[in-house]
């Protein structure tokens, strides 16, 4: 079953562990992995994604 992250728990075991996640954003969607966040963006694959217009879920 997929996940929803959206604390910074989440975002920081993802990270930590290298575990692949989906971006939906403006009809978009991305795979890959995070390499940074912060209390704004996530960066997957070199691109930052803002937490409050982006959704992000587990693969």
């Amino acid at each position: 079953m997929r996940k929803m992250l959206a604390t910074t728990e989440d975002f920081e075991r993802y990270m930590n562990f290298k575990r692949p996640i989906v971006v939906l954003f403006n009809s978009e969607k991305e795979e890959g992995v995070i390499t940074s966040h912060n209390d704004f963006t996530v960066k997957v694959n070199g691109n930052y994604f803002g937490r409050e217009s982006c959704e992000f879920w587990s693969k």
